[in-house]
């Protein structure tokens, strides 16, 4: 299956990677006197978090072009093994795959991945005649007991400082042998992936060494994992054993990454009455943390993700596209996300009638034929969007309940520069007049078109 991290924490602000196993801003690194306030602030979840970025961008600017001698590293703390075999995994899969055909904007140089276990090292390290032939010696003979007779492919790569290493850092020990000047000196000479994980012998987690933040690492946890299962068709059994999973991972030390899954992505899934059930279970149940999921072109009915959508405050988008009877409801789905009590938290959806993505700043309509339905649907969805810049609803066959619909909307959005609704026969001058107080009363800045 495949599997992603979505959500890390660097410091007190967050960052949210996106790793599928199997496939798949700069941020200023704090000062070494502010280690230990940043490592409490990050054990009480302080609140003062950042945008959320994709795993991938951060991979992207790992691979810039880049003239430093030395490379700040990035480090990413994982809370258990499975998660930092996970996050390996990705970043391995990753990086071989946008380094085996490099886009032109990267560097003339080829670039090379290189996983690295800072354990085999440390082994190598106790043999005191390969210790003496340097860092690069060492890092070389690692090398090549997994690889036989490539040591030159090696050697020529950091040569030309072309390694992207991805080191994985699981012990005291492994940390230790890092932080040997010969060795961290050669590793940072290149781009560095710090994984780590593991405990000390008193069983606290490893401590980032405060010389890493001297040398102007980037520090992230992961805090969230995301499954992405479109393309598998999985089973209805093994999809209701990881619905039931997920909804009952609080109580199960063993398999508490279940817990870290916000991202659910099972469209195109054989999803039956089990596997259905367990879903609806999941999905109303008060601790779920599901924030997106895409059930699309499955065989999942309307109208039960209707009832457990009432009861979910965690879901913020939802792909429904070619879900059977599901269009008959949404005028249901809107009369809930128009309702002032409700403690739904949907703002981006997709669906027959209109594609508002997580990441869309843009939603044009012009000329397509709405049903009133789909546009109050809009004006709910557009309550808890944060993201979105234009609405386009010209000729869109827009009526007064819509307008009414979207102007109470413009009551708590707070994003939204740009809505259009010329060429609306339909609405009326009171409708009109209801859009223009709105706009008026919470965003006086907006562009408004009539």
């Amino acid at each position: 299956a495949a599997a992603a991290l979505e959500q890390t924490k660097m410091n007190r602000r967050s960052i949210s990677p996106a790793l599928a196993a199997q496939r798949a801003s700069s941020v200023s690194p704090p000062a070494a006197k502010d280690v230990a306030a940043d490592k409490a602030a990050a054990d009480s979840e302080a609140a003062d978090t950042g945008p959320a970025i994709n795993v991938l961008s951060l991979f992207d600017s790992l691979l810039e072009p880049s003239t430093l001698a030395m490379h700040p590293p990035v480090i990413i703390q994982a809370g258990t093994r499975v998660e930092h075999e996970l996050l390996l995994g990705q970043a391995v899969t990753t990086l071989a795959a946008k380094l085996r055909d490099p886009p032109p904007s990267l560097s003339a140089i080829h670039l090379v991945p290189l996983t690295l276990s800072l354990s085999k090292i440390t082994e190598l390290l106790l043999d005191e005649a390969v210790a003496k032939q340097g860092a690069r010696a060492v890092l070389v003979k690692a090398f090549e007991l997994d690889f036989p007779g490539l040591a030159d492919v090696l050697r020529q790569a950091m040569d030309m400082k072309a390694l992207v290493v991805i080191a994985e850092l699981t012990s005291e020990a492994d940390l230790t042998t890092l932080m040997k000047d010969n060795i961290l000196e050669e590793l940072t000479a290149n781009r560095l992936i710090i994984t780590l994980s593991g405990r000390t012998s008193s069983g606290d987690p490893l401590d980032v060494p405060t010389r890493l933040f001297a040398e102007g690492c980037t520090l992230m946890q992961t805090t969230s994992l995301g499954l992405y299962l479109n393309d598998l068709k999985v089973s209805n059994r093994l999809l209701a054993n990881l619905f039931r999973r997920i909804r009952t991972a609080g109580a199960d030390a063993a398999a508490s990454y279940y817990s870290m899954v916000e991202r659910l992505h099972v469209g195109h899934s054989e999803v039956g009455r089990e596997g259905m059930q367990e879903l609806l279970e999941l999905l109303a149940s008060a601790d779920c943390k599901i924030k997106s999921i895409d059930i699309s072109f499955s065989a999942i009915e309307g109208w039960p993700i209707l009832q457990s959508l009432k009861r979910n405050r965690s879901l913020t988008s939802l792909d429904v596209r070619h879900v059977k009877g599901l269009v008959g409801v949404y005028e249901t789905i809107a009369e809930q996300l128009l309702d002032d009590k409700s403690s739904s938290q949907l703002g981006c959806m997709r669906c027959e009638f209109f594609d508002l993505g997580e990441l869309d700043k843009t939603l044009n309509l012009r000329e397509v034929k709405l049903e009133p339905s789909s546009v109050r649907l809009i004006a709910g969805l557009l309550k808890r969007n944060t993201m979105l810049l234009e609405l386009d609803l010209t000729a869109a066959d827009v009526e007064d309940n819509g307008a009414v619909a979207l102007a109470s909307a413009l009551a708590f959005n707070t994003t939204l520069v740009t809505l259009c609704l010329t060429y609306n026969p339909a609405l009326s001058t009171a409708s009109k007049a209801e859009l223009r107080k709105a706009v008026g009363a919470h965003s006086p800045s907006m562009r408004l078109d009539l």
